[in-house]
């Protein structure tokens, strides 16, 4: 047919039109600072920040725990890298209190490691965080990407704060070609997309692959800074889910609460064109759902360690089965030094981390369901394999807070240091937002409340009993936390062979089970799974010739 003429041109022309810079041929995998360090320094916390230490660290935890043999090679340094002024000559400079000896030493310490080194820039005058931008008066990027050059800089991301929106489609290939310019491969991620989206611009999917090997297309993905229970932390994947299956908001905009995007304010922009954004991705270039969380057992308020266990061990399970089938590059989002074994299990899973690098570089499609209804993805591997990934969406308490714990206070004393251990200090809320935040963080049970409240940690005996004496100042702890509601019942999902659209013919396939790494055999017609709520099951289908005998 016409459209079958037309989406076999574009994907001709995808494959062969990417960044000329011979990279990214399947997506790339590796670590990021920013969800779990932020903008702390060593100043404020020299163990939980971002620094020397902290890199040298997770490359040496990359290589020992075995990320860096499964495929995770980029240590890729965030936003607050900088100082906050350039140099008399108008170089980026790095922060002497974060790295007393410059970028270079720990560049050339991830590379004796066997690893890449990535970092952050905004092609705006400022960083999301407010540090240098790359924008400069002459519009001449080459200076600094001279300078990423110099230091042995392999992968770039480009944010895009402080920016005008409309010129981006000059801006950001300006600055692919000067990376391109200095001679030194560098992997060049942009957020140029997510930015034209968000405000409704057109979005030029072939522009885009010709000019960068991954480009994000949609909100952060947020570990709990706004959601107060692991349901709702699992929002933002489910978000995205909706996104990429529909390339519009609408549906999307139904987690919003729990993770803020550009919706807000009644706000809608336009549809990407769903088809033109899938064909893009592909050998050198490839659509960023952004990095996950899983593992996240804390993140930084400043010096503050605020304790949070972002996703359940099911939902993790699910959201990098998802992101495989999506084609999306995998970005650590958690402390790799401290990562309990099953979110290790999950982000070194061989199965899924093979089709995630499958030479296709195919992105994966929605067969069927929603976000209340058990989805079906399907992603074309090599050979003619599939990737089948099944998701019961987890309805139970996706939108809604989970049954609020029972609160006793204002007690006239507060906590001690000795009594109740503080995991953090938040000037400027009221006593509801002290309980809110309590709440969505694991391990609090109790605050002082002054001038906003200082969150406690308290062994049982304590609660309830604050012996403090501090003027003016009160105290409130949780009594009991009524039980969740019963999970529902789990489903069974059929997915037949002719639904995932085998060869004629083919009746039969191996079929191997990769989140438990287990072979299901020879089925014959299709596959039956059944899934508790939140649970994925993510299936590599062989398809067999018709003489295929099953020897099971």
């Amino acid at each position: 047919s016409g459209e079958m003429a037309v989406s076999l041109v574009l994907l001709l022309v995808a494959a062969v039109s990417g960044l000329d810079n011979g990279l990214v041929r399947v997506p790339w995998m590796g670590f990021s600072t920013w969800e779990v360090f932020r903008a702390t320094t060593p100043a404020q916390n020299a163990q939980h920040s971002l620094s020397d230490t902290l890199i040298r660290e997770t490359a040496d935890a990359m290589v020992s725990g075995g990320f860096a043999a499964a495929g995770y090679t980029i240590v890729w340094v965030d936003d607050a890298w900088a100082s906050r002024n350039r140099s008399p000559a108008g170089a980026l400079v790095p922060d002497p209190a974060r790295w007393p000896d410059g970028l270079k030493p720990v560049i050339d310490y991830v590379h004796s490691k066997g690893l890449k080194f990535g970092l952050y820039g905004d092609i705006g005058t400022a960083t999301c965080a407010g540090f240098p931008g790359l924008q400069r008066p002459d519009g001449d990027f080459s200076r600094d990407a001279q300078q990423l050059a110099d230091w042995g800089v392999d992968a770039f991301k480009v944010d895009g704060c402080n920016a005008d929106v409309s010129t981006m489609d000059v801006s950001y290939p300006a600055l692919g070609r000067a990376l391109n310019a200095t001679g030194r491969p560098m992997i060049y991620s942009c957020s140029w997309p997510d930015y034209e989206r968000s405000t409704s611009l057109f979005v030029n999917f072939t522009k885009i692959r010709e000019s960068c090997n991954s480009w994000r297309i949609f909100w952060d993905v947020q570990a709990g800074q706004y959601a107060h229970t692991q349901p709702q932390r699992f929002d933002c994947v489910a978000g995205y889910l909706e996104f990429a299956a529909s390339g519009s908001t609408e549906q999307a905009a139904q987690f919003s609460a729990n993770c803020p995007g550009d919706w807000r304010n009644g706000q809608h922009p336009a549809p990407v064109d769903l088809n033109a954004m899938r064909l893009a991705a592909g050998p050198g270039g490839f659509n960023d759902a952004d990095m996950l969380p899983i593992g996240v057992n804390y993140t930084m308020s400043g010096a503050d360690v605020v304790p949070v266990k972002a996703f359940t061990p099911t939902q993790a399970r699910s959201a990098f089965a998802l992101w495989v089938a999506l084609a999306s590059p995998l970005m650590i989002g958690a402390d790799i030094r401290s990562m309990d074994a099953d979110s290790r299990s999950v982000w070194l899973n061989h199965g899924l981390i093979a089709a995630h690098q499958d030479p296709l570089g195919k992105q994966g499609i929605r067969l069927r369901g929603n976000a209340t209804a058990p989805q079906v993805w399907r992603r074309e591997l090599a050979q003619n394999d599939l990737l089948v990934v099944v998701f019961n969406p987890d309805t139970s308490d996706s939108a809604t807070a989970a049954s609020a714990p029972v609160w006793s206070g204002p007690h006239p004393h507060t906590y001690t240091d000795a009594q109740c251990p503080n995991v953090g200090n938040h000037p400027g809320l009221t006593v509801d937002e002290c309980k809110s935040l309590c709440q969505s963080m694991l391990g609090c049970d109790a605050f002082n409340f002054g001038d906003g409240c200082a969150l406690r940690a308290c062994p049982a005996p304590q609660l309830g009993n604050p012996t403090g004496v501090t003027s003016g100042d009160t105290s409130y702890c949780m009594t009991s936390v009524p039980p969740p509601p019963a999970p529902p019942p789990p489903v069974f999902v059929t997915v037949t062979w002719q639904e995932l659209a085998l060869p004629s013919g083919v009746t039969k396939a191996s079929v191997i089970d990769l989140i438990n790494d287990v072979p299901l055999g020879t089925l014959d017609g299709g596959v039956t799974v059944k899934l508790t709520a939140g649970e994925s099951a993510a299936l590599r289908v062989t398809p067999l010739p018709a003489s295929h005998t099953a020897v099971d």
